[in-house]
């Protein structure tokens, strides 16, 4: 796991460069010699940072100094970091999550982009975590409105906005969909003249004790699509039957850790549909034309992608 006193270095060189005080070769010298004095384990990770920091055309941010940097990274409860041509904004998480920066524009956005593009269209996300997703459908021209249930998600992402100067590009809310309706707090904005583009939904649905009432909500605000990507019951998983006025759907009952872990929902479990059942809710509430679909084996089990219209 990379230390906070190699993140910090970092900020440090990176200010210099910026700054013009270092050219990129001194720039590959400087970065080298802390590489160089990270544990074996970890110098991998180190070279990647530098290859991203010499080779992507990172983002333009607000020059702060190093020590601010710094202070921002440390005051609030950060799981993902982010690069910038100015340094670097956020934390790691653990070794084996979230240990390399997130790359801005993420490349799943980037490809949602290519498929339906977001330039000059409005874009609720759902469960915007550290606000990476959030920028990076902003850099693709979306106007996106982000929610999350937990404050400090929206304190980060209001934050990593502003630090790449998109804070105009964006609101962010706190809305626990447990006990808050979506459509309630975005009828307003969107139904009466149907224009909402996308509802972005990665990461969320398989959070929740009552997926199928927040598909419904979803569908209530009219978009023109809806992308999900979230975790799914394997038929041998699904042990339970859940009675829901869509249907009867085969379910996984998931024991969640709760509100104090940053991967996890808000309750103590949730219910995983199968792809079955989540196809079969999307038909049945008028989104049954697919448009892309993708279904594989990850640490957790299977994930499935999907984008749907009308």
């Amino acid at each position: 796991m990379l230390s906070g006193q190699f993140l910090s270095e970092l900020d440090d060189i990176l200010y210099e460069y910026n700054s013009g005080l270092l050219d990129q070769a001194q720039l590959i010298d400087r970065f080298s010699q802390i590489v160089a004095d990270l544990p074996s384990e970890d110098q991998r990770s180190g070279a990647h940072i530098l290859s991203e920091a010499c080779n992507q055309d990172s983002l333009s941010s607000r020059c702060l100094q190093s020590s601010d940097l710094q202070r921002l990274s440390v005051l609030l409860p950060w799981s993902t970091y982010t690069l910038s041509q100015n340094g670097s904004i956020g934390n790691l998480y653990a070794p084996s999550k979230r240990d390399k920066p997130g790359l801005l524009p993420d490349p799943l956005v980037s490809k949602l982009n290519d498929l339906i593009p977001f330039a000059g269209r409005r874009v609720i996300e759902s469960g915007c975590f550290e606000g990476c997703h959030t920028i990076s459908m902003a850099i693709h021209g979306a106007h996106v409105c982000a929610f999350d249930a937990r404050i400090e998600n929206v304190i980060k992402t209001l934050s990593r906005l502003w630090f790449y100067g998109l804070e105009d590009s964006a609101t962010v809310d706190c809305l626990d969909l447990e006990i808050s309706d979506p459509y309630a707090k975005y009828a307003q904005t969107f139904a009466p003249d149907n224009s909402l583009y996308l509802f972005h939904c990665r990461g969320v649905l398989y959070h929740l004790t009552r997926p199928l009432d927040y598909l419904q909500a979803m569908t209530m605000l009219k978009p023109e699509f809806i992308y999900i990507n979230t975790q799914v019951a394997s038929p041998e998983q699904a042990d339970k039957l859940f009675n829901h006025e869509l249907g009867t759907f085969s379910v996984f009952h998931y024991r969640e850790p709760g509100r104090s872990a940053p991967f996890a929902g808000t309750q103590n479990h949730a219910l995983w549909l199968t792809e079955e059942g989540l196809r079969r809710a999307l038909d049945s509430l008028g989104y049954g034309q697919i448009l892309f679909s993708r279904i594989g084996h990850e640490r957790n089990g299977l994930r499935s992608e999907i984008l749907v219209a009308k």
